[in-house]
């Protein structure tokens, strides 16, 4: 048997010193005669995370790179995978796979989302994948499917993505005989900040001779939804000969960051060339996006001023991942290095969300969120509240899941740094550890001070220039 190696990506998704480790590795293929292949990827072990699991497991994806592919999902704490493949003409692209960790603390998602996992064989005559099992229901000309996705929650119908994570998608498409443009929309209009971003690197990729055109869509009938987004990827298609097959186009996007959970839509529609735009089929998908990799976090910042009382602002993101609401959440706070005043008349709670509710009136504060002081810990109690799980089946909206507590506070000596961290506990269920965030403090991270030292070198520029002009009218004067 002949071995042969093909170098690739693939990213790793685990918790490390500053979060997200991309490691690029080895995947081995072994020819096994007759277009009949074995792939055997070897993954690092996933590291622990505080507040996670023990048995995290790996999710993969696989491009053959003649069409066809394959996802699931590995044992728990599993290392390694055999798939076989059967290739009936030669891969037009090199085969690709994508790995990611997975630290649910719910139940696993289907080992395949998209039946079956391995799909069709191909036409050895012409060299065209045959897809023997469809994507496309019924009439339908377009779809978007979602491969790798590490976290799927399907009892709402929700894809659940985080920042930092890398999304393969499916573009399904039949033109029925005629050209056109194939036209994938996303990041819509409304949004401050976009949510997706192509990557280039090994994607799109195309196997029936689409020209990837790539954001241009001036000079096509574009339906009313468009207006609804702000980029596009672009493929022109030609008439073929096989209209009513079902043909792919692989494309891989990057979840950038966002500051709060958000679902966003993405769009797909077949235009035929010279159609009315009134007449075009638009299909969509919908992604849940997470504001964190861990949703559970600290984050804080330094409000020192040079001439007014120095304090703290942090806040404590919290995320129920359970299948059920939660109703008492008690958050636990402390500072390691000791520099927080925890009295708590010094202790100032600004805003309190609970799912889509926001409060900072103190007065609807005060109704369910009980502050008191422990040693040198701040406890943060939250009572009949209802705060959604991500898994229950209730979940109309994933922003229903999260929340977060904000507070000021003063340090017990001004120009010192701080090392804080939280904890989180849903009813009586275990603690949730979260991140240590650190705040360097010094005097030149202050705005005021950084100003009223500029200010004063150029004072003493100005009396130094000053002086010289002295000296020279005098030595003008003698002379």
């Amino acid at each position: 048997m002949k071995q042969f190696i093909i170098v690739l990506l693939v990213f790793l998704m685990w918790d490390a010193s500053d979060g997200l480790a991309q490691q690029p590795f080895q995947f081995t293929a072994t020819d096994l005669g007759n277009g009949e292949y074995q792939f055997t990827a070897d993954f690092e072990p996933l590291l622990p995370r505080a507040g996670a699991p023990n048995d995290p497991f790996y999710s993969y994806f696989i491009d053959f790179g003649d069409g066809n592919f394959k996802q699931g999902h590995m044992p728990d704490n599993a290392t390694s995978f055999s798939i076989i493949h059967q290739y009936d003409i030669a891969p037009t692209e090199a085969p690709m796979l994508r790995g990611g960790g997975n630290y649910s603390k719910t139940k696993r998602p289907p080992d395949e989302r998209i039946a079956p996992g391995t799909i069709g064989g191909i036409s050895a005559a012409t060299g065209v994948p045959t897809l023997d099992t469809t994507l496309l229901n019924g009439s339908e000309n377009t779809s978007i499917h979602p491969t790798f996705i590490p976290k799927s929650f399907p009892a709402h119908g929700l894809y659940l993505v985080e920042p930092e994570d890398d999304l393969a998608l499916v573009l399904s498409y039949r033109n029925f005989g005629q050209a056109g443009h194939l036209v994938l929309m996303y990041n819509e209009a409304y949004s401050p900040q976009p949510h997706l971003q192509p990557n280039d690197e090994h994607y799109p990729r195309m196997y029936f001779g689409e020209d990837y055109q790539g954001n241009d869509i001036s000079n096509i009938n574009m339906p009313a939804v468009a207006n609804s987004f702000n980029d596009f990827m672009v493929w022109e298609i030609s008439e073929g000969e096989a209209s009513d097959q079902e043909q792919r186009i692989f494309a891989d996007f990057h979840i950038l960051e966002t500051e709060e959970a958000d679902n966003v839509n993405l769009a797909i529609a077949f235009i035929p060339t010279g159609a009315a735009p009134s007449s075009i089929d638009v299909n969509n998908l919908t992604l849940s996006v997470t504001s964190s990799r861990d949703p559970n976090e600290l984050i804080g910042e330094f409000n020192g001023e040079l001439f007014s009382n120095s304090s703290y602002t942090y806040q404590v993101h919290f995320f129920n991942e359970s299948n059920g609401a939660a109703n008492d959440i008690t958050i636990k706070a402390w500072d390691i290095f000791k520099n927080w005043n925890i009295d708590t008349a010094k202790v100032k709670i600004k805003t309190i969300k609970v799912g889509r509710s926001i409060y900072s009136v103190d007065a609807h504060i005060n109704n369910f969120c009980e502050l008191s002081a422990e040693d040198d810990t701040l406890i943060f109690d939250l009572n009949g509240v209802y705060l959604e799980g991500l898994a229950s089946p209730l979940l109309q909206d994933v922003r229903d899941a999260f929340g977060y507590i904000e507070f000021e506070l003063e340090p017990h000596q001004g120009w010192r740094s701080t090392k804080g961290q939280a904890y989180i506990i849903f009813d009586t269920n275990e603690p949730i550890y979260t991140n240590e965030e650190l705040i360097s403090v010094s005097l030149f991270n202050n705005t005021c001070f950084v100003v009223v030292l500029v200010l004063l070198l150029l004072l003493i520029l100005a009396i130094v220039w000053a002086l010289i002009l002295r000296n020279r009218v005098k030595k003008h004067k003698n002379a």
